[in-house]
């Protein structure tokens, strides 16, 4: 055989293969023979007649479709072996010829993935700060959850209640149709566009018609720059009466002895919050910023199989087949899968570059610490074997080993990002944090104020 190769884009190799003819005619010849055996040639008995009447009872070209079934894998399976090429899935097979007889075919190669200067990047997560506003929202919040709802015969005001009937329309077709909706009317509601919560405010129970233009950088591209018709019928107005923020509501709440006591669980609540989104946010840039500066190329056929996992996902999700998905989407099942390849292809670059830098950094997860996080996370509770139960198996294991290791990941990136700003600032260490000498000159700004510089007392008042 006589076997050529080009390297091409997107880690996939083209491969041509001309088979000799020796091999050819051995191949034509047992095709004969098993085309003989599985239809009646007049005058021979099953498999006995030679390839020329089989040629000219069924075809020419039915002899060599019949041989290249055969002839074509197997000369496959002997050009790679000789080659030495280890594609990772089948060949897409683009072309084949008669004479001599030659084919080409393309073969999805390993992921080549160059992560570049990660070690370079330079980044600190913003510190989480939670404000006395922060929180006075947070209490708010709450005292709206316990809010006692007063019937009143007077024009829609801000935070009422209302009961009604809500009709729009946008270029002539209905985007909202609801009957007896309940809703409060808030500062910067949307219902769809903003400012309808401002349009409400005045209306009295009744019959009433607005239009609001939306933005033309809305989120929504469907309504982004147009004009929305609003019909509304207000059936009830309400008006919503807090209670005090004091003790009382503190133990109406849950276990608290005191309104403070409260008022500091919702502190630290939004601060857990805020450093879990923090968190996610950072890990998010970090790892944008290595995608940034590396060089990646996969063969498509791995964007394809993971539409196929977004594909159940959504059925998983739906509660649908796969299948029936795509059956519902009819002419649309090609653009449902074209719309998921966007980020088909973004989930494959992320996933090799966390493969690489797994390697890159020596960084793995043991059995062990697998078997150590399924039972930290099931815990000792009646939950612990309903937890056991989803992940105890290969699958769920496999995702506990992969969410860890990415863990791990994402926190060594964090260092060395961390290290490099605090270089850069005049640190030591990969903590990310100022050095000593750093921290004892930012105390001394901070505190010690010089003797002639005012300062102000506890009630904002300057100090004699």
């Amino acid at each position: 055989m006589k076997v050529t190769t080009e390297r091409i884009p997107e880690a996939q190799l083209v491969l041509e293969v001309e088979i000799d003819d020796e091999r050819v005619t051995k191949s034509l010849n047992q095709a004969a023979q098993r085309l003989a055996q599985r239809y009646r040639i007049p005058g021979f008995r099953k498999g006995k007649a030679p390839r020329v009447v089989v040629e000219q009872a069924l075809g020419v070209d039915a002899v060599f479709e019949e041989a290249i079934e055969r002839l074509i894998p197997q000369a496959y399976e002997q050009a790679i072996k000789d080659e030495g090429l280890t594609p990772i899935g089948p060949p897409d097979v683009e072309s084949v010829e008669r004479d001599p007889v030659r084919f080409r075919a393309r073969l999805p190669m390993e992921p080549e993935v160059d992560l570049g200067p990660y070690r370079e990047i330079t980044m600190l997560a913003e510190p989480v700060a939670i404000t006395d506003d922060d929180v006075d929202t947070a209490v708010l919040n709450v005292q709206r959850q316990h809010a006692v709802l007063e019937p009143v015969e007077r024009p829609v005001e801000l935070n009422d209640r209302l009961k009604a009937d809500i009709k729009a329309v946008i270029d002539g077709k209905s985007a909202l149709d609801e009957t007896d909706a309940e809703f409060h009317v808030r500062e910067e509601m949307i219902l769809g566009v903003p400012g309808v919560g401002e349009a409400l405010v005045g209306l009295e129970v009744g019959d009433h018609s607005f239009s609001i233009d939306a933005p033309d950088d809305w989120d929504d591209e469907d309504v982004a720059g147009k004009t929305v018709e609003f019909n509304i019928t207000i059936k009830e107005i309400k008006k919503e009466i807090l209670p005090d923020a004091d003790d009382d509501l503190a133990a109406e709440v849950g276990e608290f002895d005191s309104f403070e006591a409260m008022r500091e669980r919702l502190r630290e609540d939004l601060r857990d919050g805020a450093e879990q989104r923090d968190r996610e946010s950072h890990s998010t840039a970090l790892m944008d910023a290595v995608l940034a500066g590396a060089t990646i190329e996969f063969p498509p056929m791995l964007a394809q199989h993971e539409v196929e996992h977004m594909l159940q996902e959504l059925a998983r999700q739906t509660g649908q087949d796969p299948a029936a998905i795509l059956e519902a989407a009819g002419p649309s099942a090609q653009q449902l899968r074209e719309n998921m390849s966007g980020e088909a292809n973004e989930r494959v670059r992320r996933s090799l570059v966390l493969e690489r830098l797994a390697a890159a950094e020596s960084i793995e997860v043991a059995d062990e610490e697998v078997a150590e996080e399924l039972t930290r996370m099931g815990g000792d509770g009646p939950q612990a074997e309903q937890v056991r139960a989803m992940f105890d198996n290969e699958n769920g294991r496999a995702m506990l080993q992969r969410n860890l290791l990415n863990t791990r990941i994402m926190d060594r990136l964090n260092e060395i990002a961390a290290a490099n700003a605090a270089a850069e600032l005049g640190g030591t260490g990969e903590s990310g944090g100022p050095s000593e000498e750093d921290a004892e000159g930012a105390s001394a700004t901070e505190g010690d104020a010089p003797e002639d510089q005012a300062s102000t007392d506890s009630d904002g008042e300057i100090a004699e």
